[in-house]
Formats: C-alpha cells, structure tokens, sequence
C-alpha cells in the first residue's frame, strides 16, 4: 500500500498550484486512472515493477486480493467522483484544443464559432503563441465576445473550476 499511497500523493501534488487549467488536471486524473489499472494488473500478475517497497521482499506465499480489491475500489471512487467533470469531456476538448477538434463532434451552439475560429488564420496565430506560453485563459479573453459568445462561455466555465 506504500506505493500506492505514493502515486496518490503524486497526483495529488501534480493538481496542486496556480493557474492550471481544468482540462490539464482532467488529463491528469484520465491518466492516473488507466495507471490505477496498471497497477492492478501487475499486482494480479504479481509483477512489481511499480511496486518498488515489494521488490525486494520475499513475496512466496503471499496474496494481493485484498489489494487488489482495494484498486478497484479506489478505480470506482475516481469513476464517482470525477464524473461531473467527465460530462464536460468534449467542451473541455474544445477549450484546450480548439483548432484540432473534430466540429462534427461538437454540440451544435458551438458549431458555427469553431469553424470561424478554425478558419482564421490571425486567431490560429494567437493561440498557438498563447498555447505555448501556458495561458489560453488570455486567449480567450482576447476573442471578441459578440463574434464568439459561446468560446467566451467556455472560458467562464473553465474558469469556474479553478
């Protein structure tokens, strides 16, 4: 359980801080979920790569059930209590990643703004620049509120889970 406690703490320390944005943190809790089933695979197979504190230790004779079964607990903790979060996986695609998003794949209010912003060349520009920096929020805030009413909404939503 050390070492699982330690991959908590990690994920714990890595949502941690400023201005980091709610897509960001999402792709990081996504990503500590596939490794909770990482971790639970191994721990069946009685690899321990990821387990530093039982490589060196005599494990013959021992069972992992009950951790394994403490994985999967934690697994189904994580599903409950990220899920509202998770209905907003496509706006949060949208917010973060604007000019590779499939418009198809959008709801429809936002339809017709991401193609302007997809087909504007100047604005393409901006992102990137902002992207690079680490600061969409400004990017956003530099969109023109009348001509994208709804990338503005998103930039309010985001914002509410910082």
């Amino acid at each position: 359980m050390t070492d699982i406690t330690k991959f908590l703490n990690d994920l714990n320390v890595s949502l941690q801080g400023k201005d980091k944005l709610i897509g960001s943190l999402w792709d990081r809790i996504q990503a500590f979920k596939v490794e909770l089933a990482l971790l639970q695979e191994q721990l069946q197979e009685e690899e321990f790569d990821l387990y530093p504190c039982l490589q060196n230790v005599d494990v013959e004779g021992l069972t992992f059930d009950e951790h394994v079964e403490a994985l999967k607990f934690l697994q189904k903790e994580f599903d409950g209590r990220f899920s509202e979060i998770g209905k907003m996986e496509k706006v949060l695609a949208i917010f973060m990643t604007p000019f590779s998003v499939n418009v198809q794949e959008a709801p429809n209010s936002s339809k017709l703004e991401l193609i302007r912003l997809q087909h504007d060349s100047l604005l393409k520009d901006r992102y990137f620049h902002f992207q690079t920096q680490g600061d969409l929020l400004s990017f956003y805030k530099a969109l023109k509120q009348e001509e994208f009413p709804r990338l503005h909404d998103l930039t309010q939503t985001a914002q509410e889970y910082l």
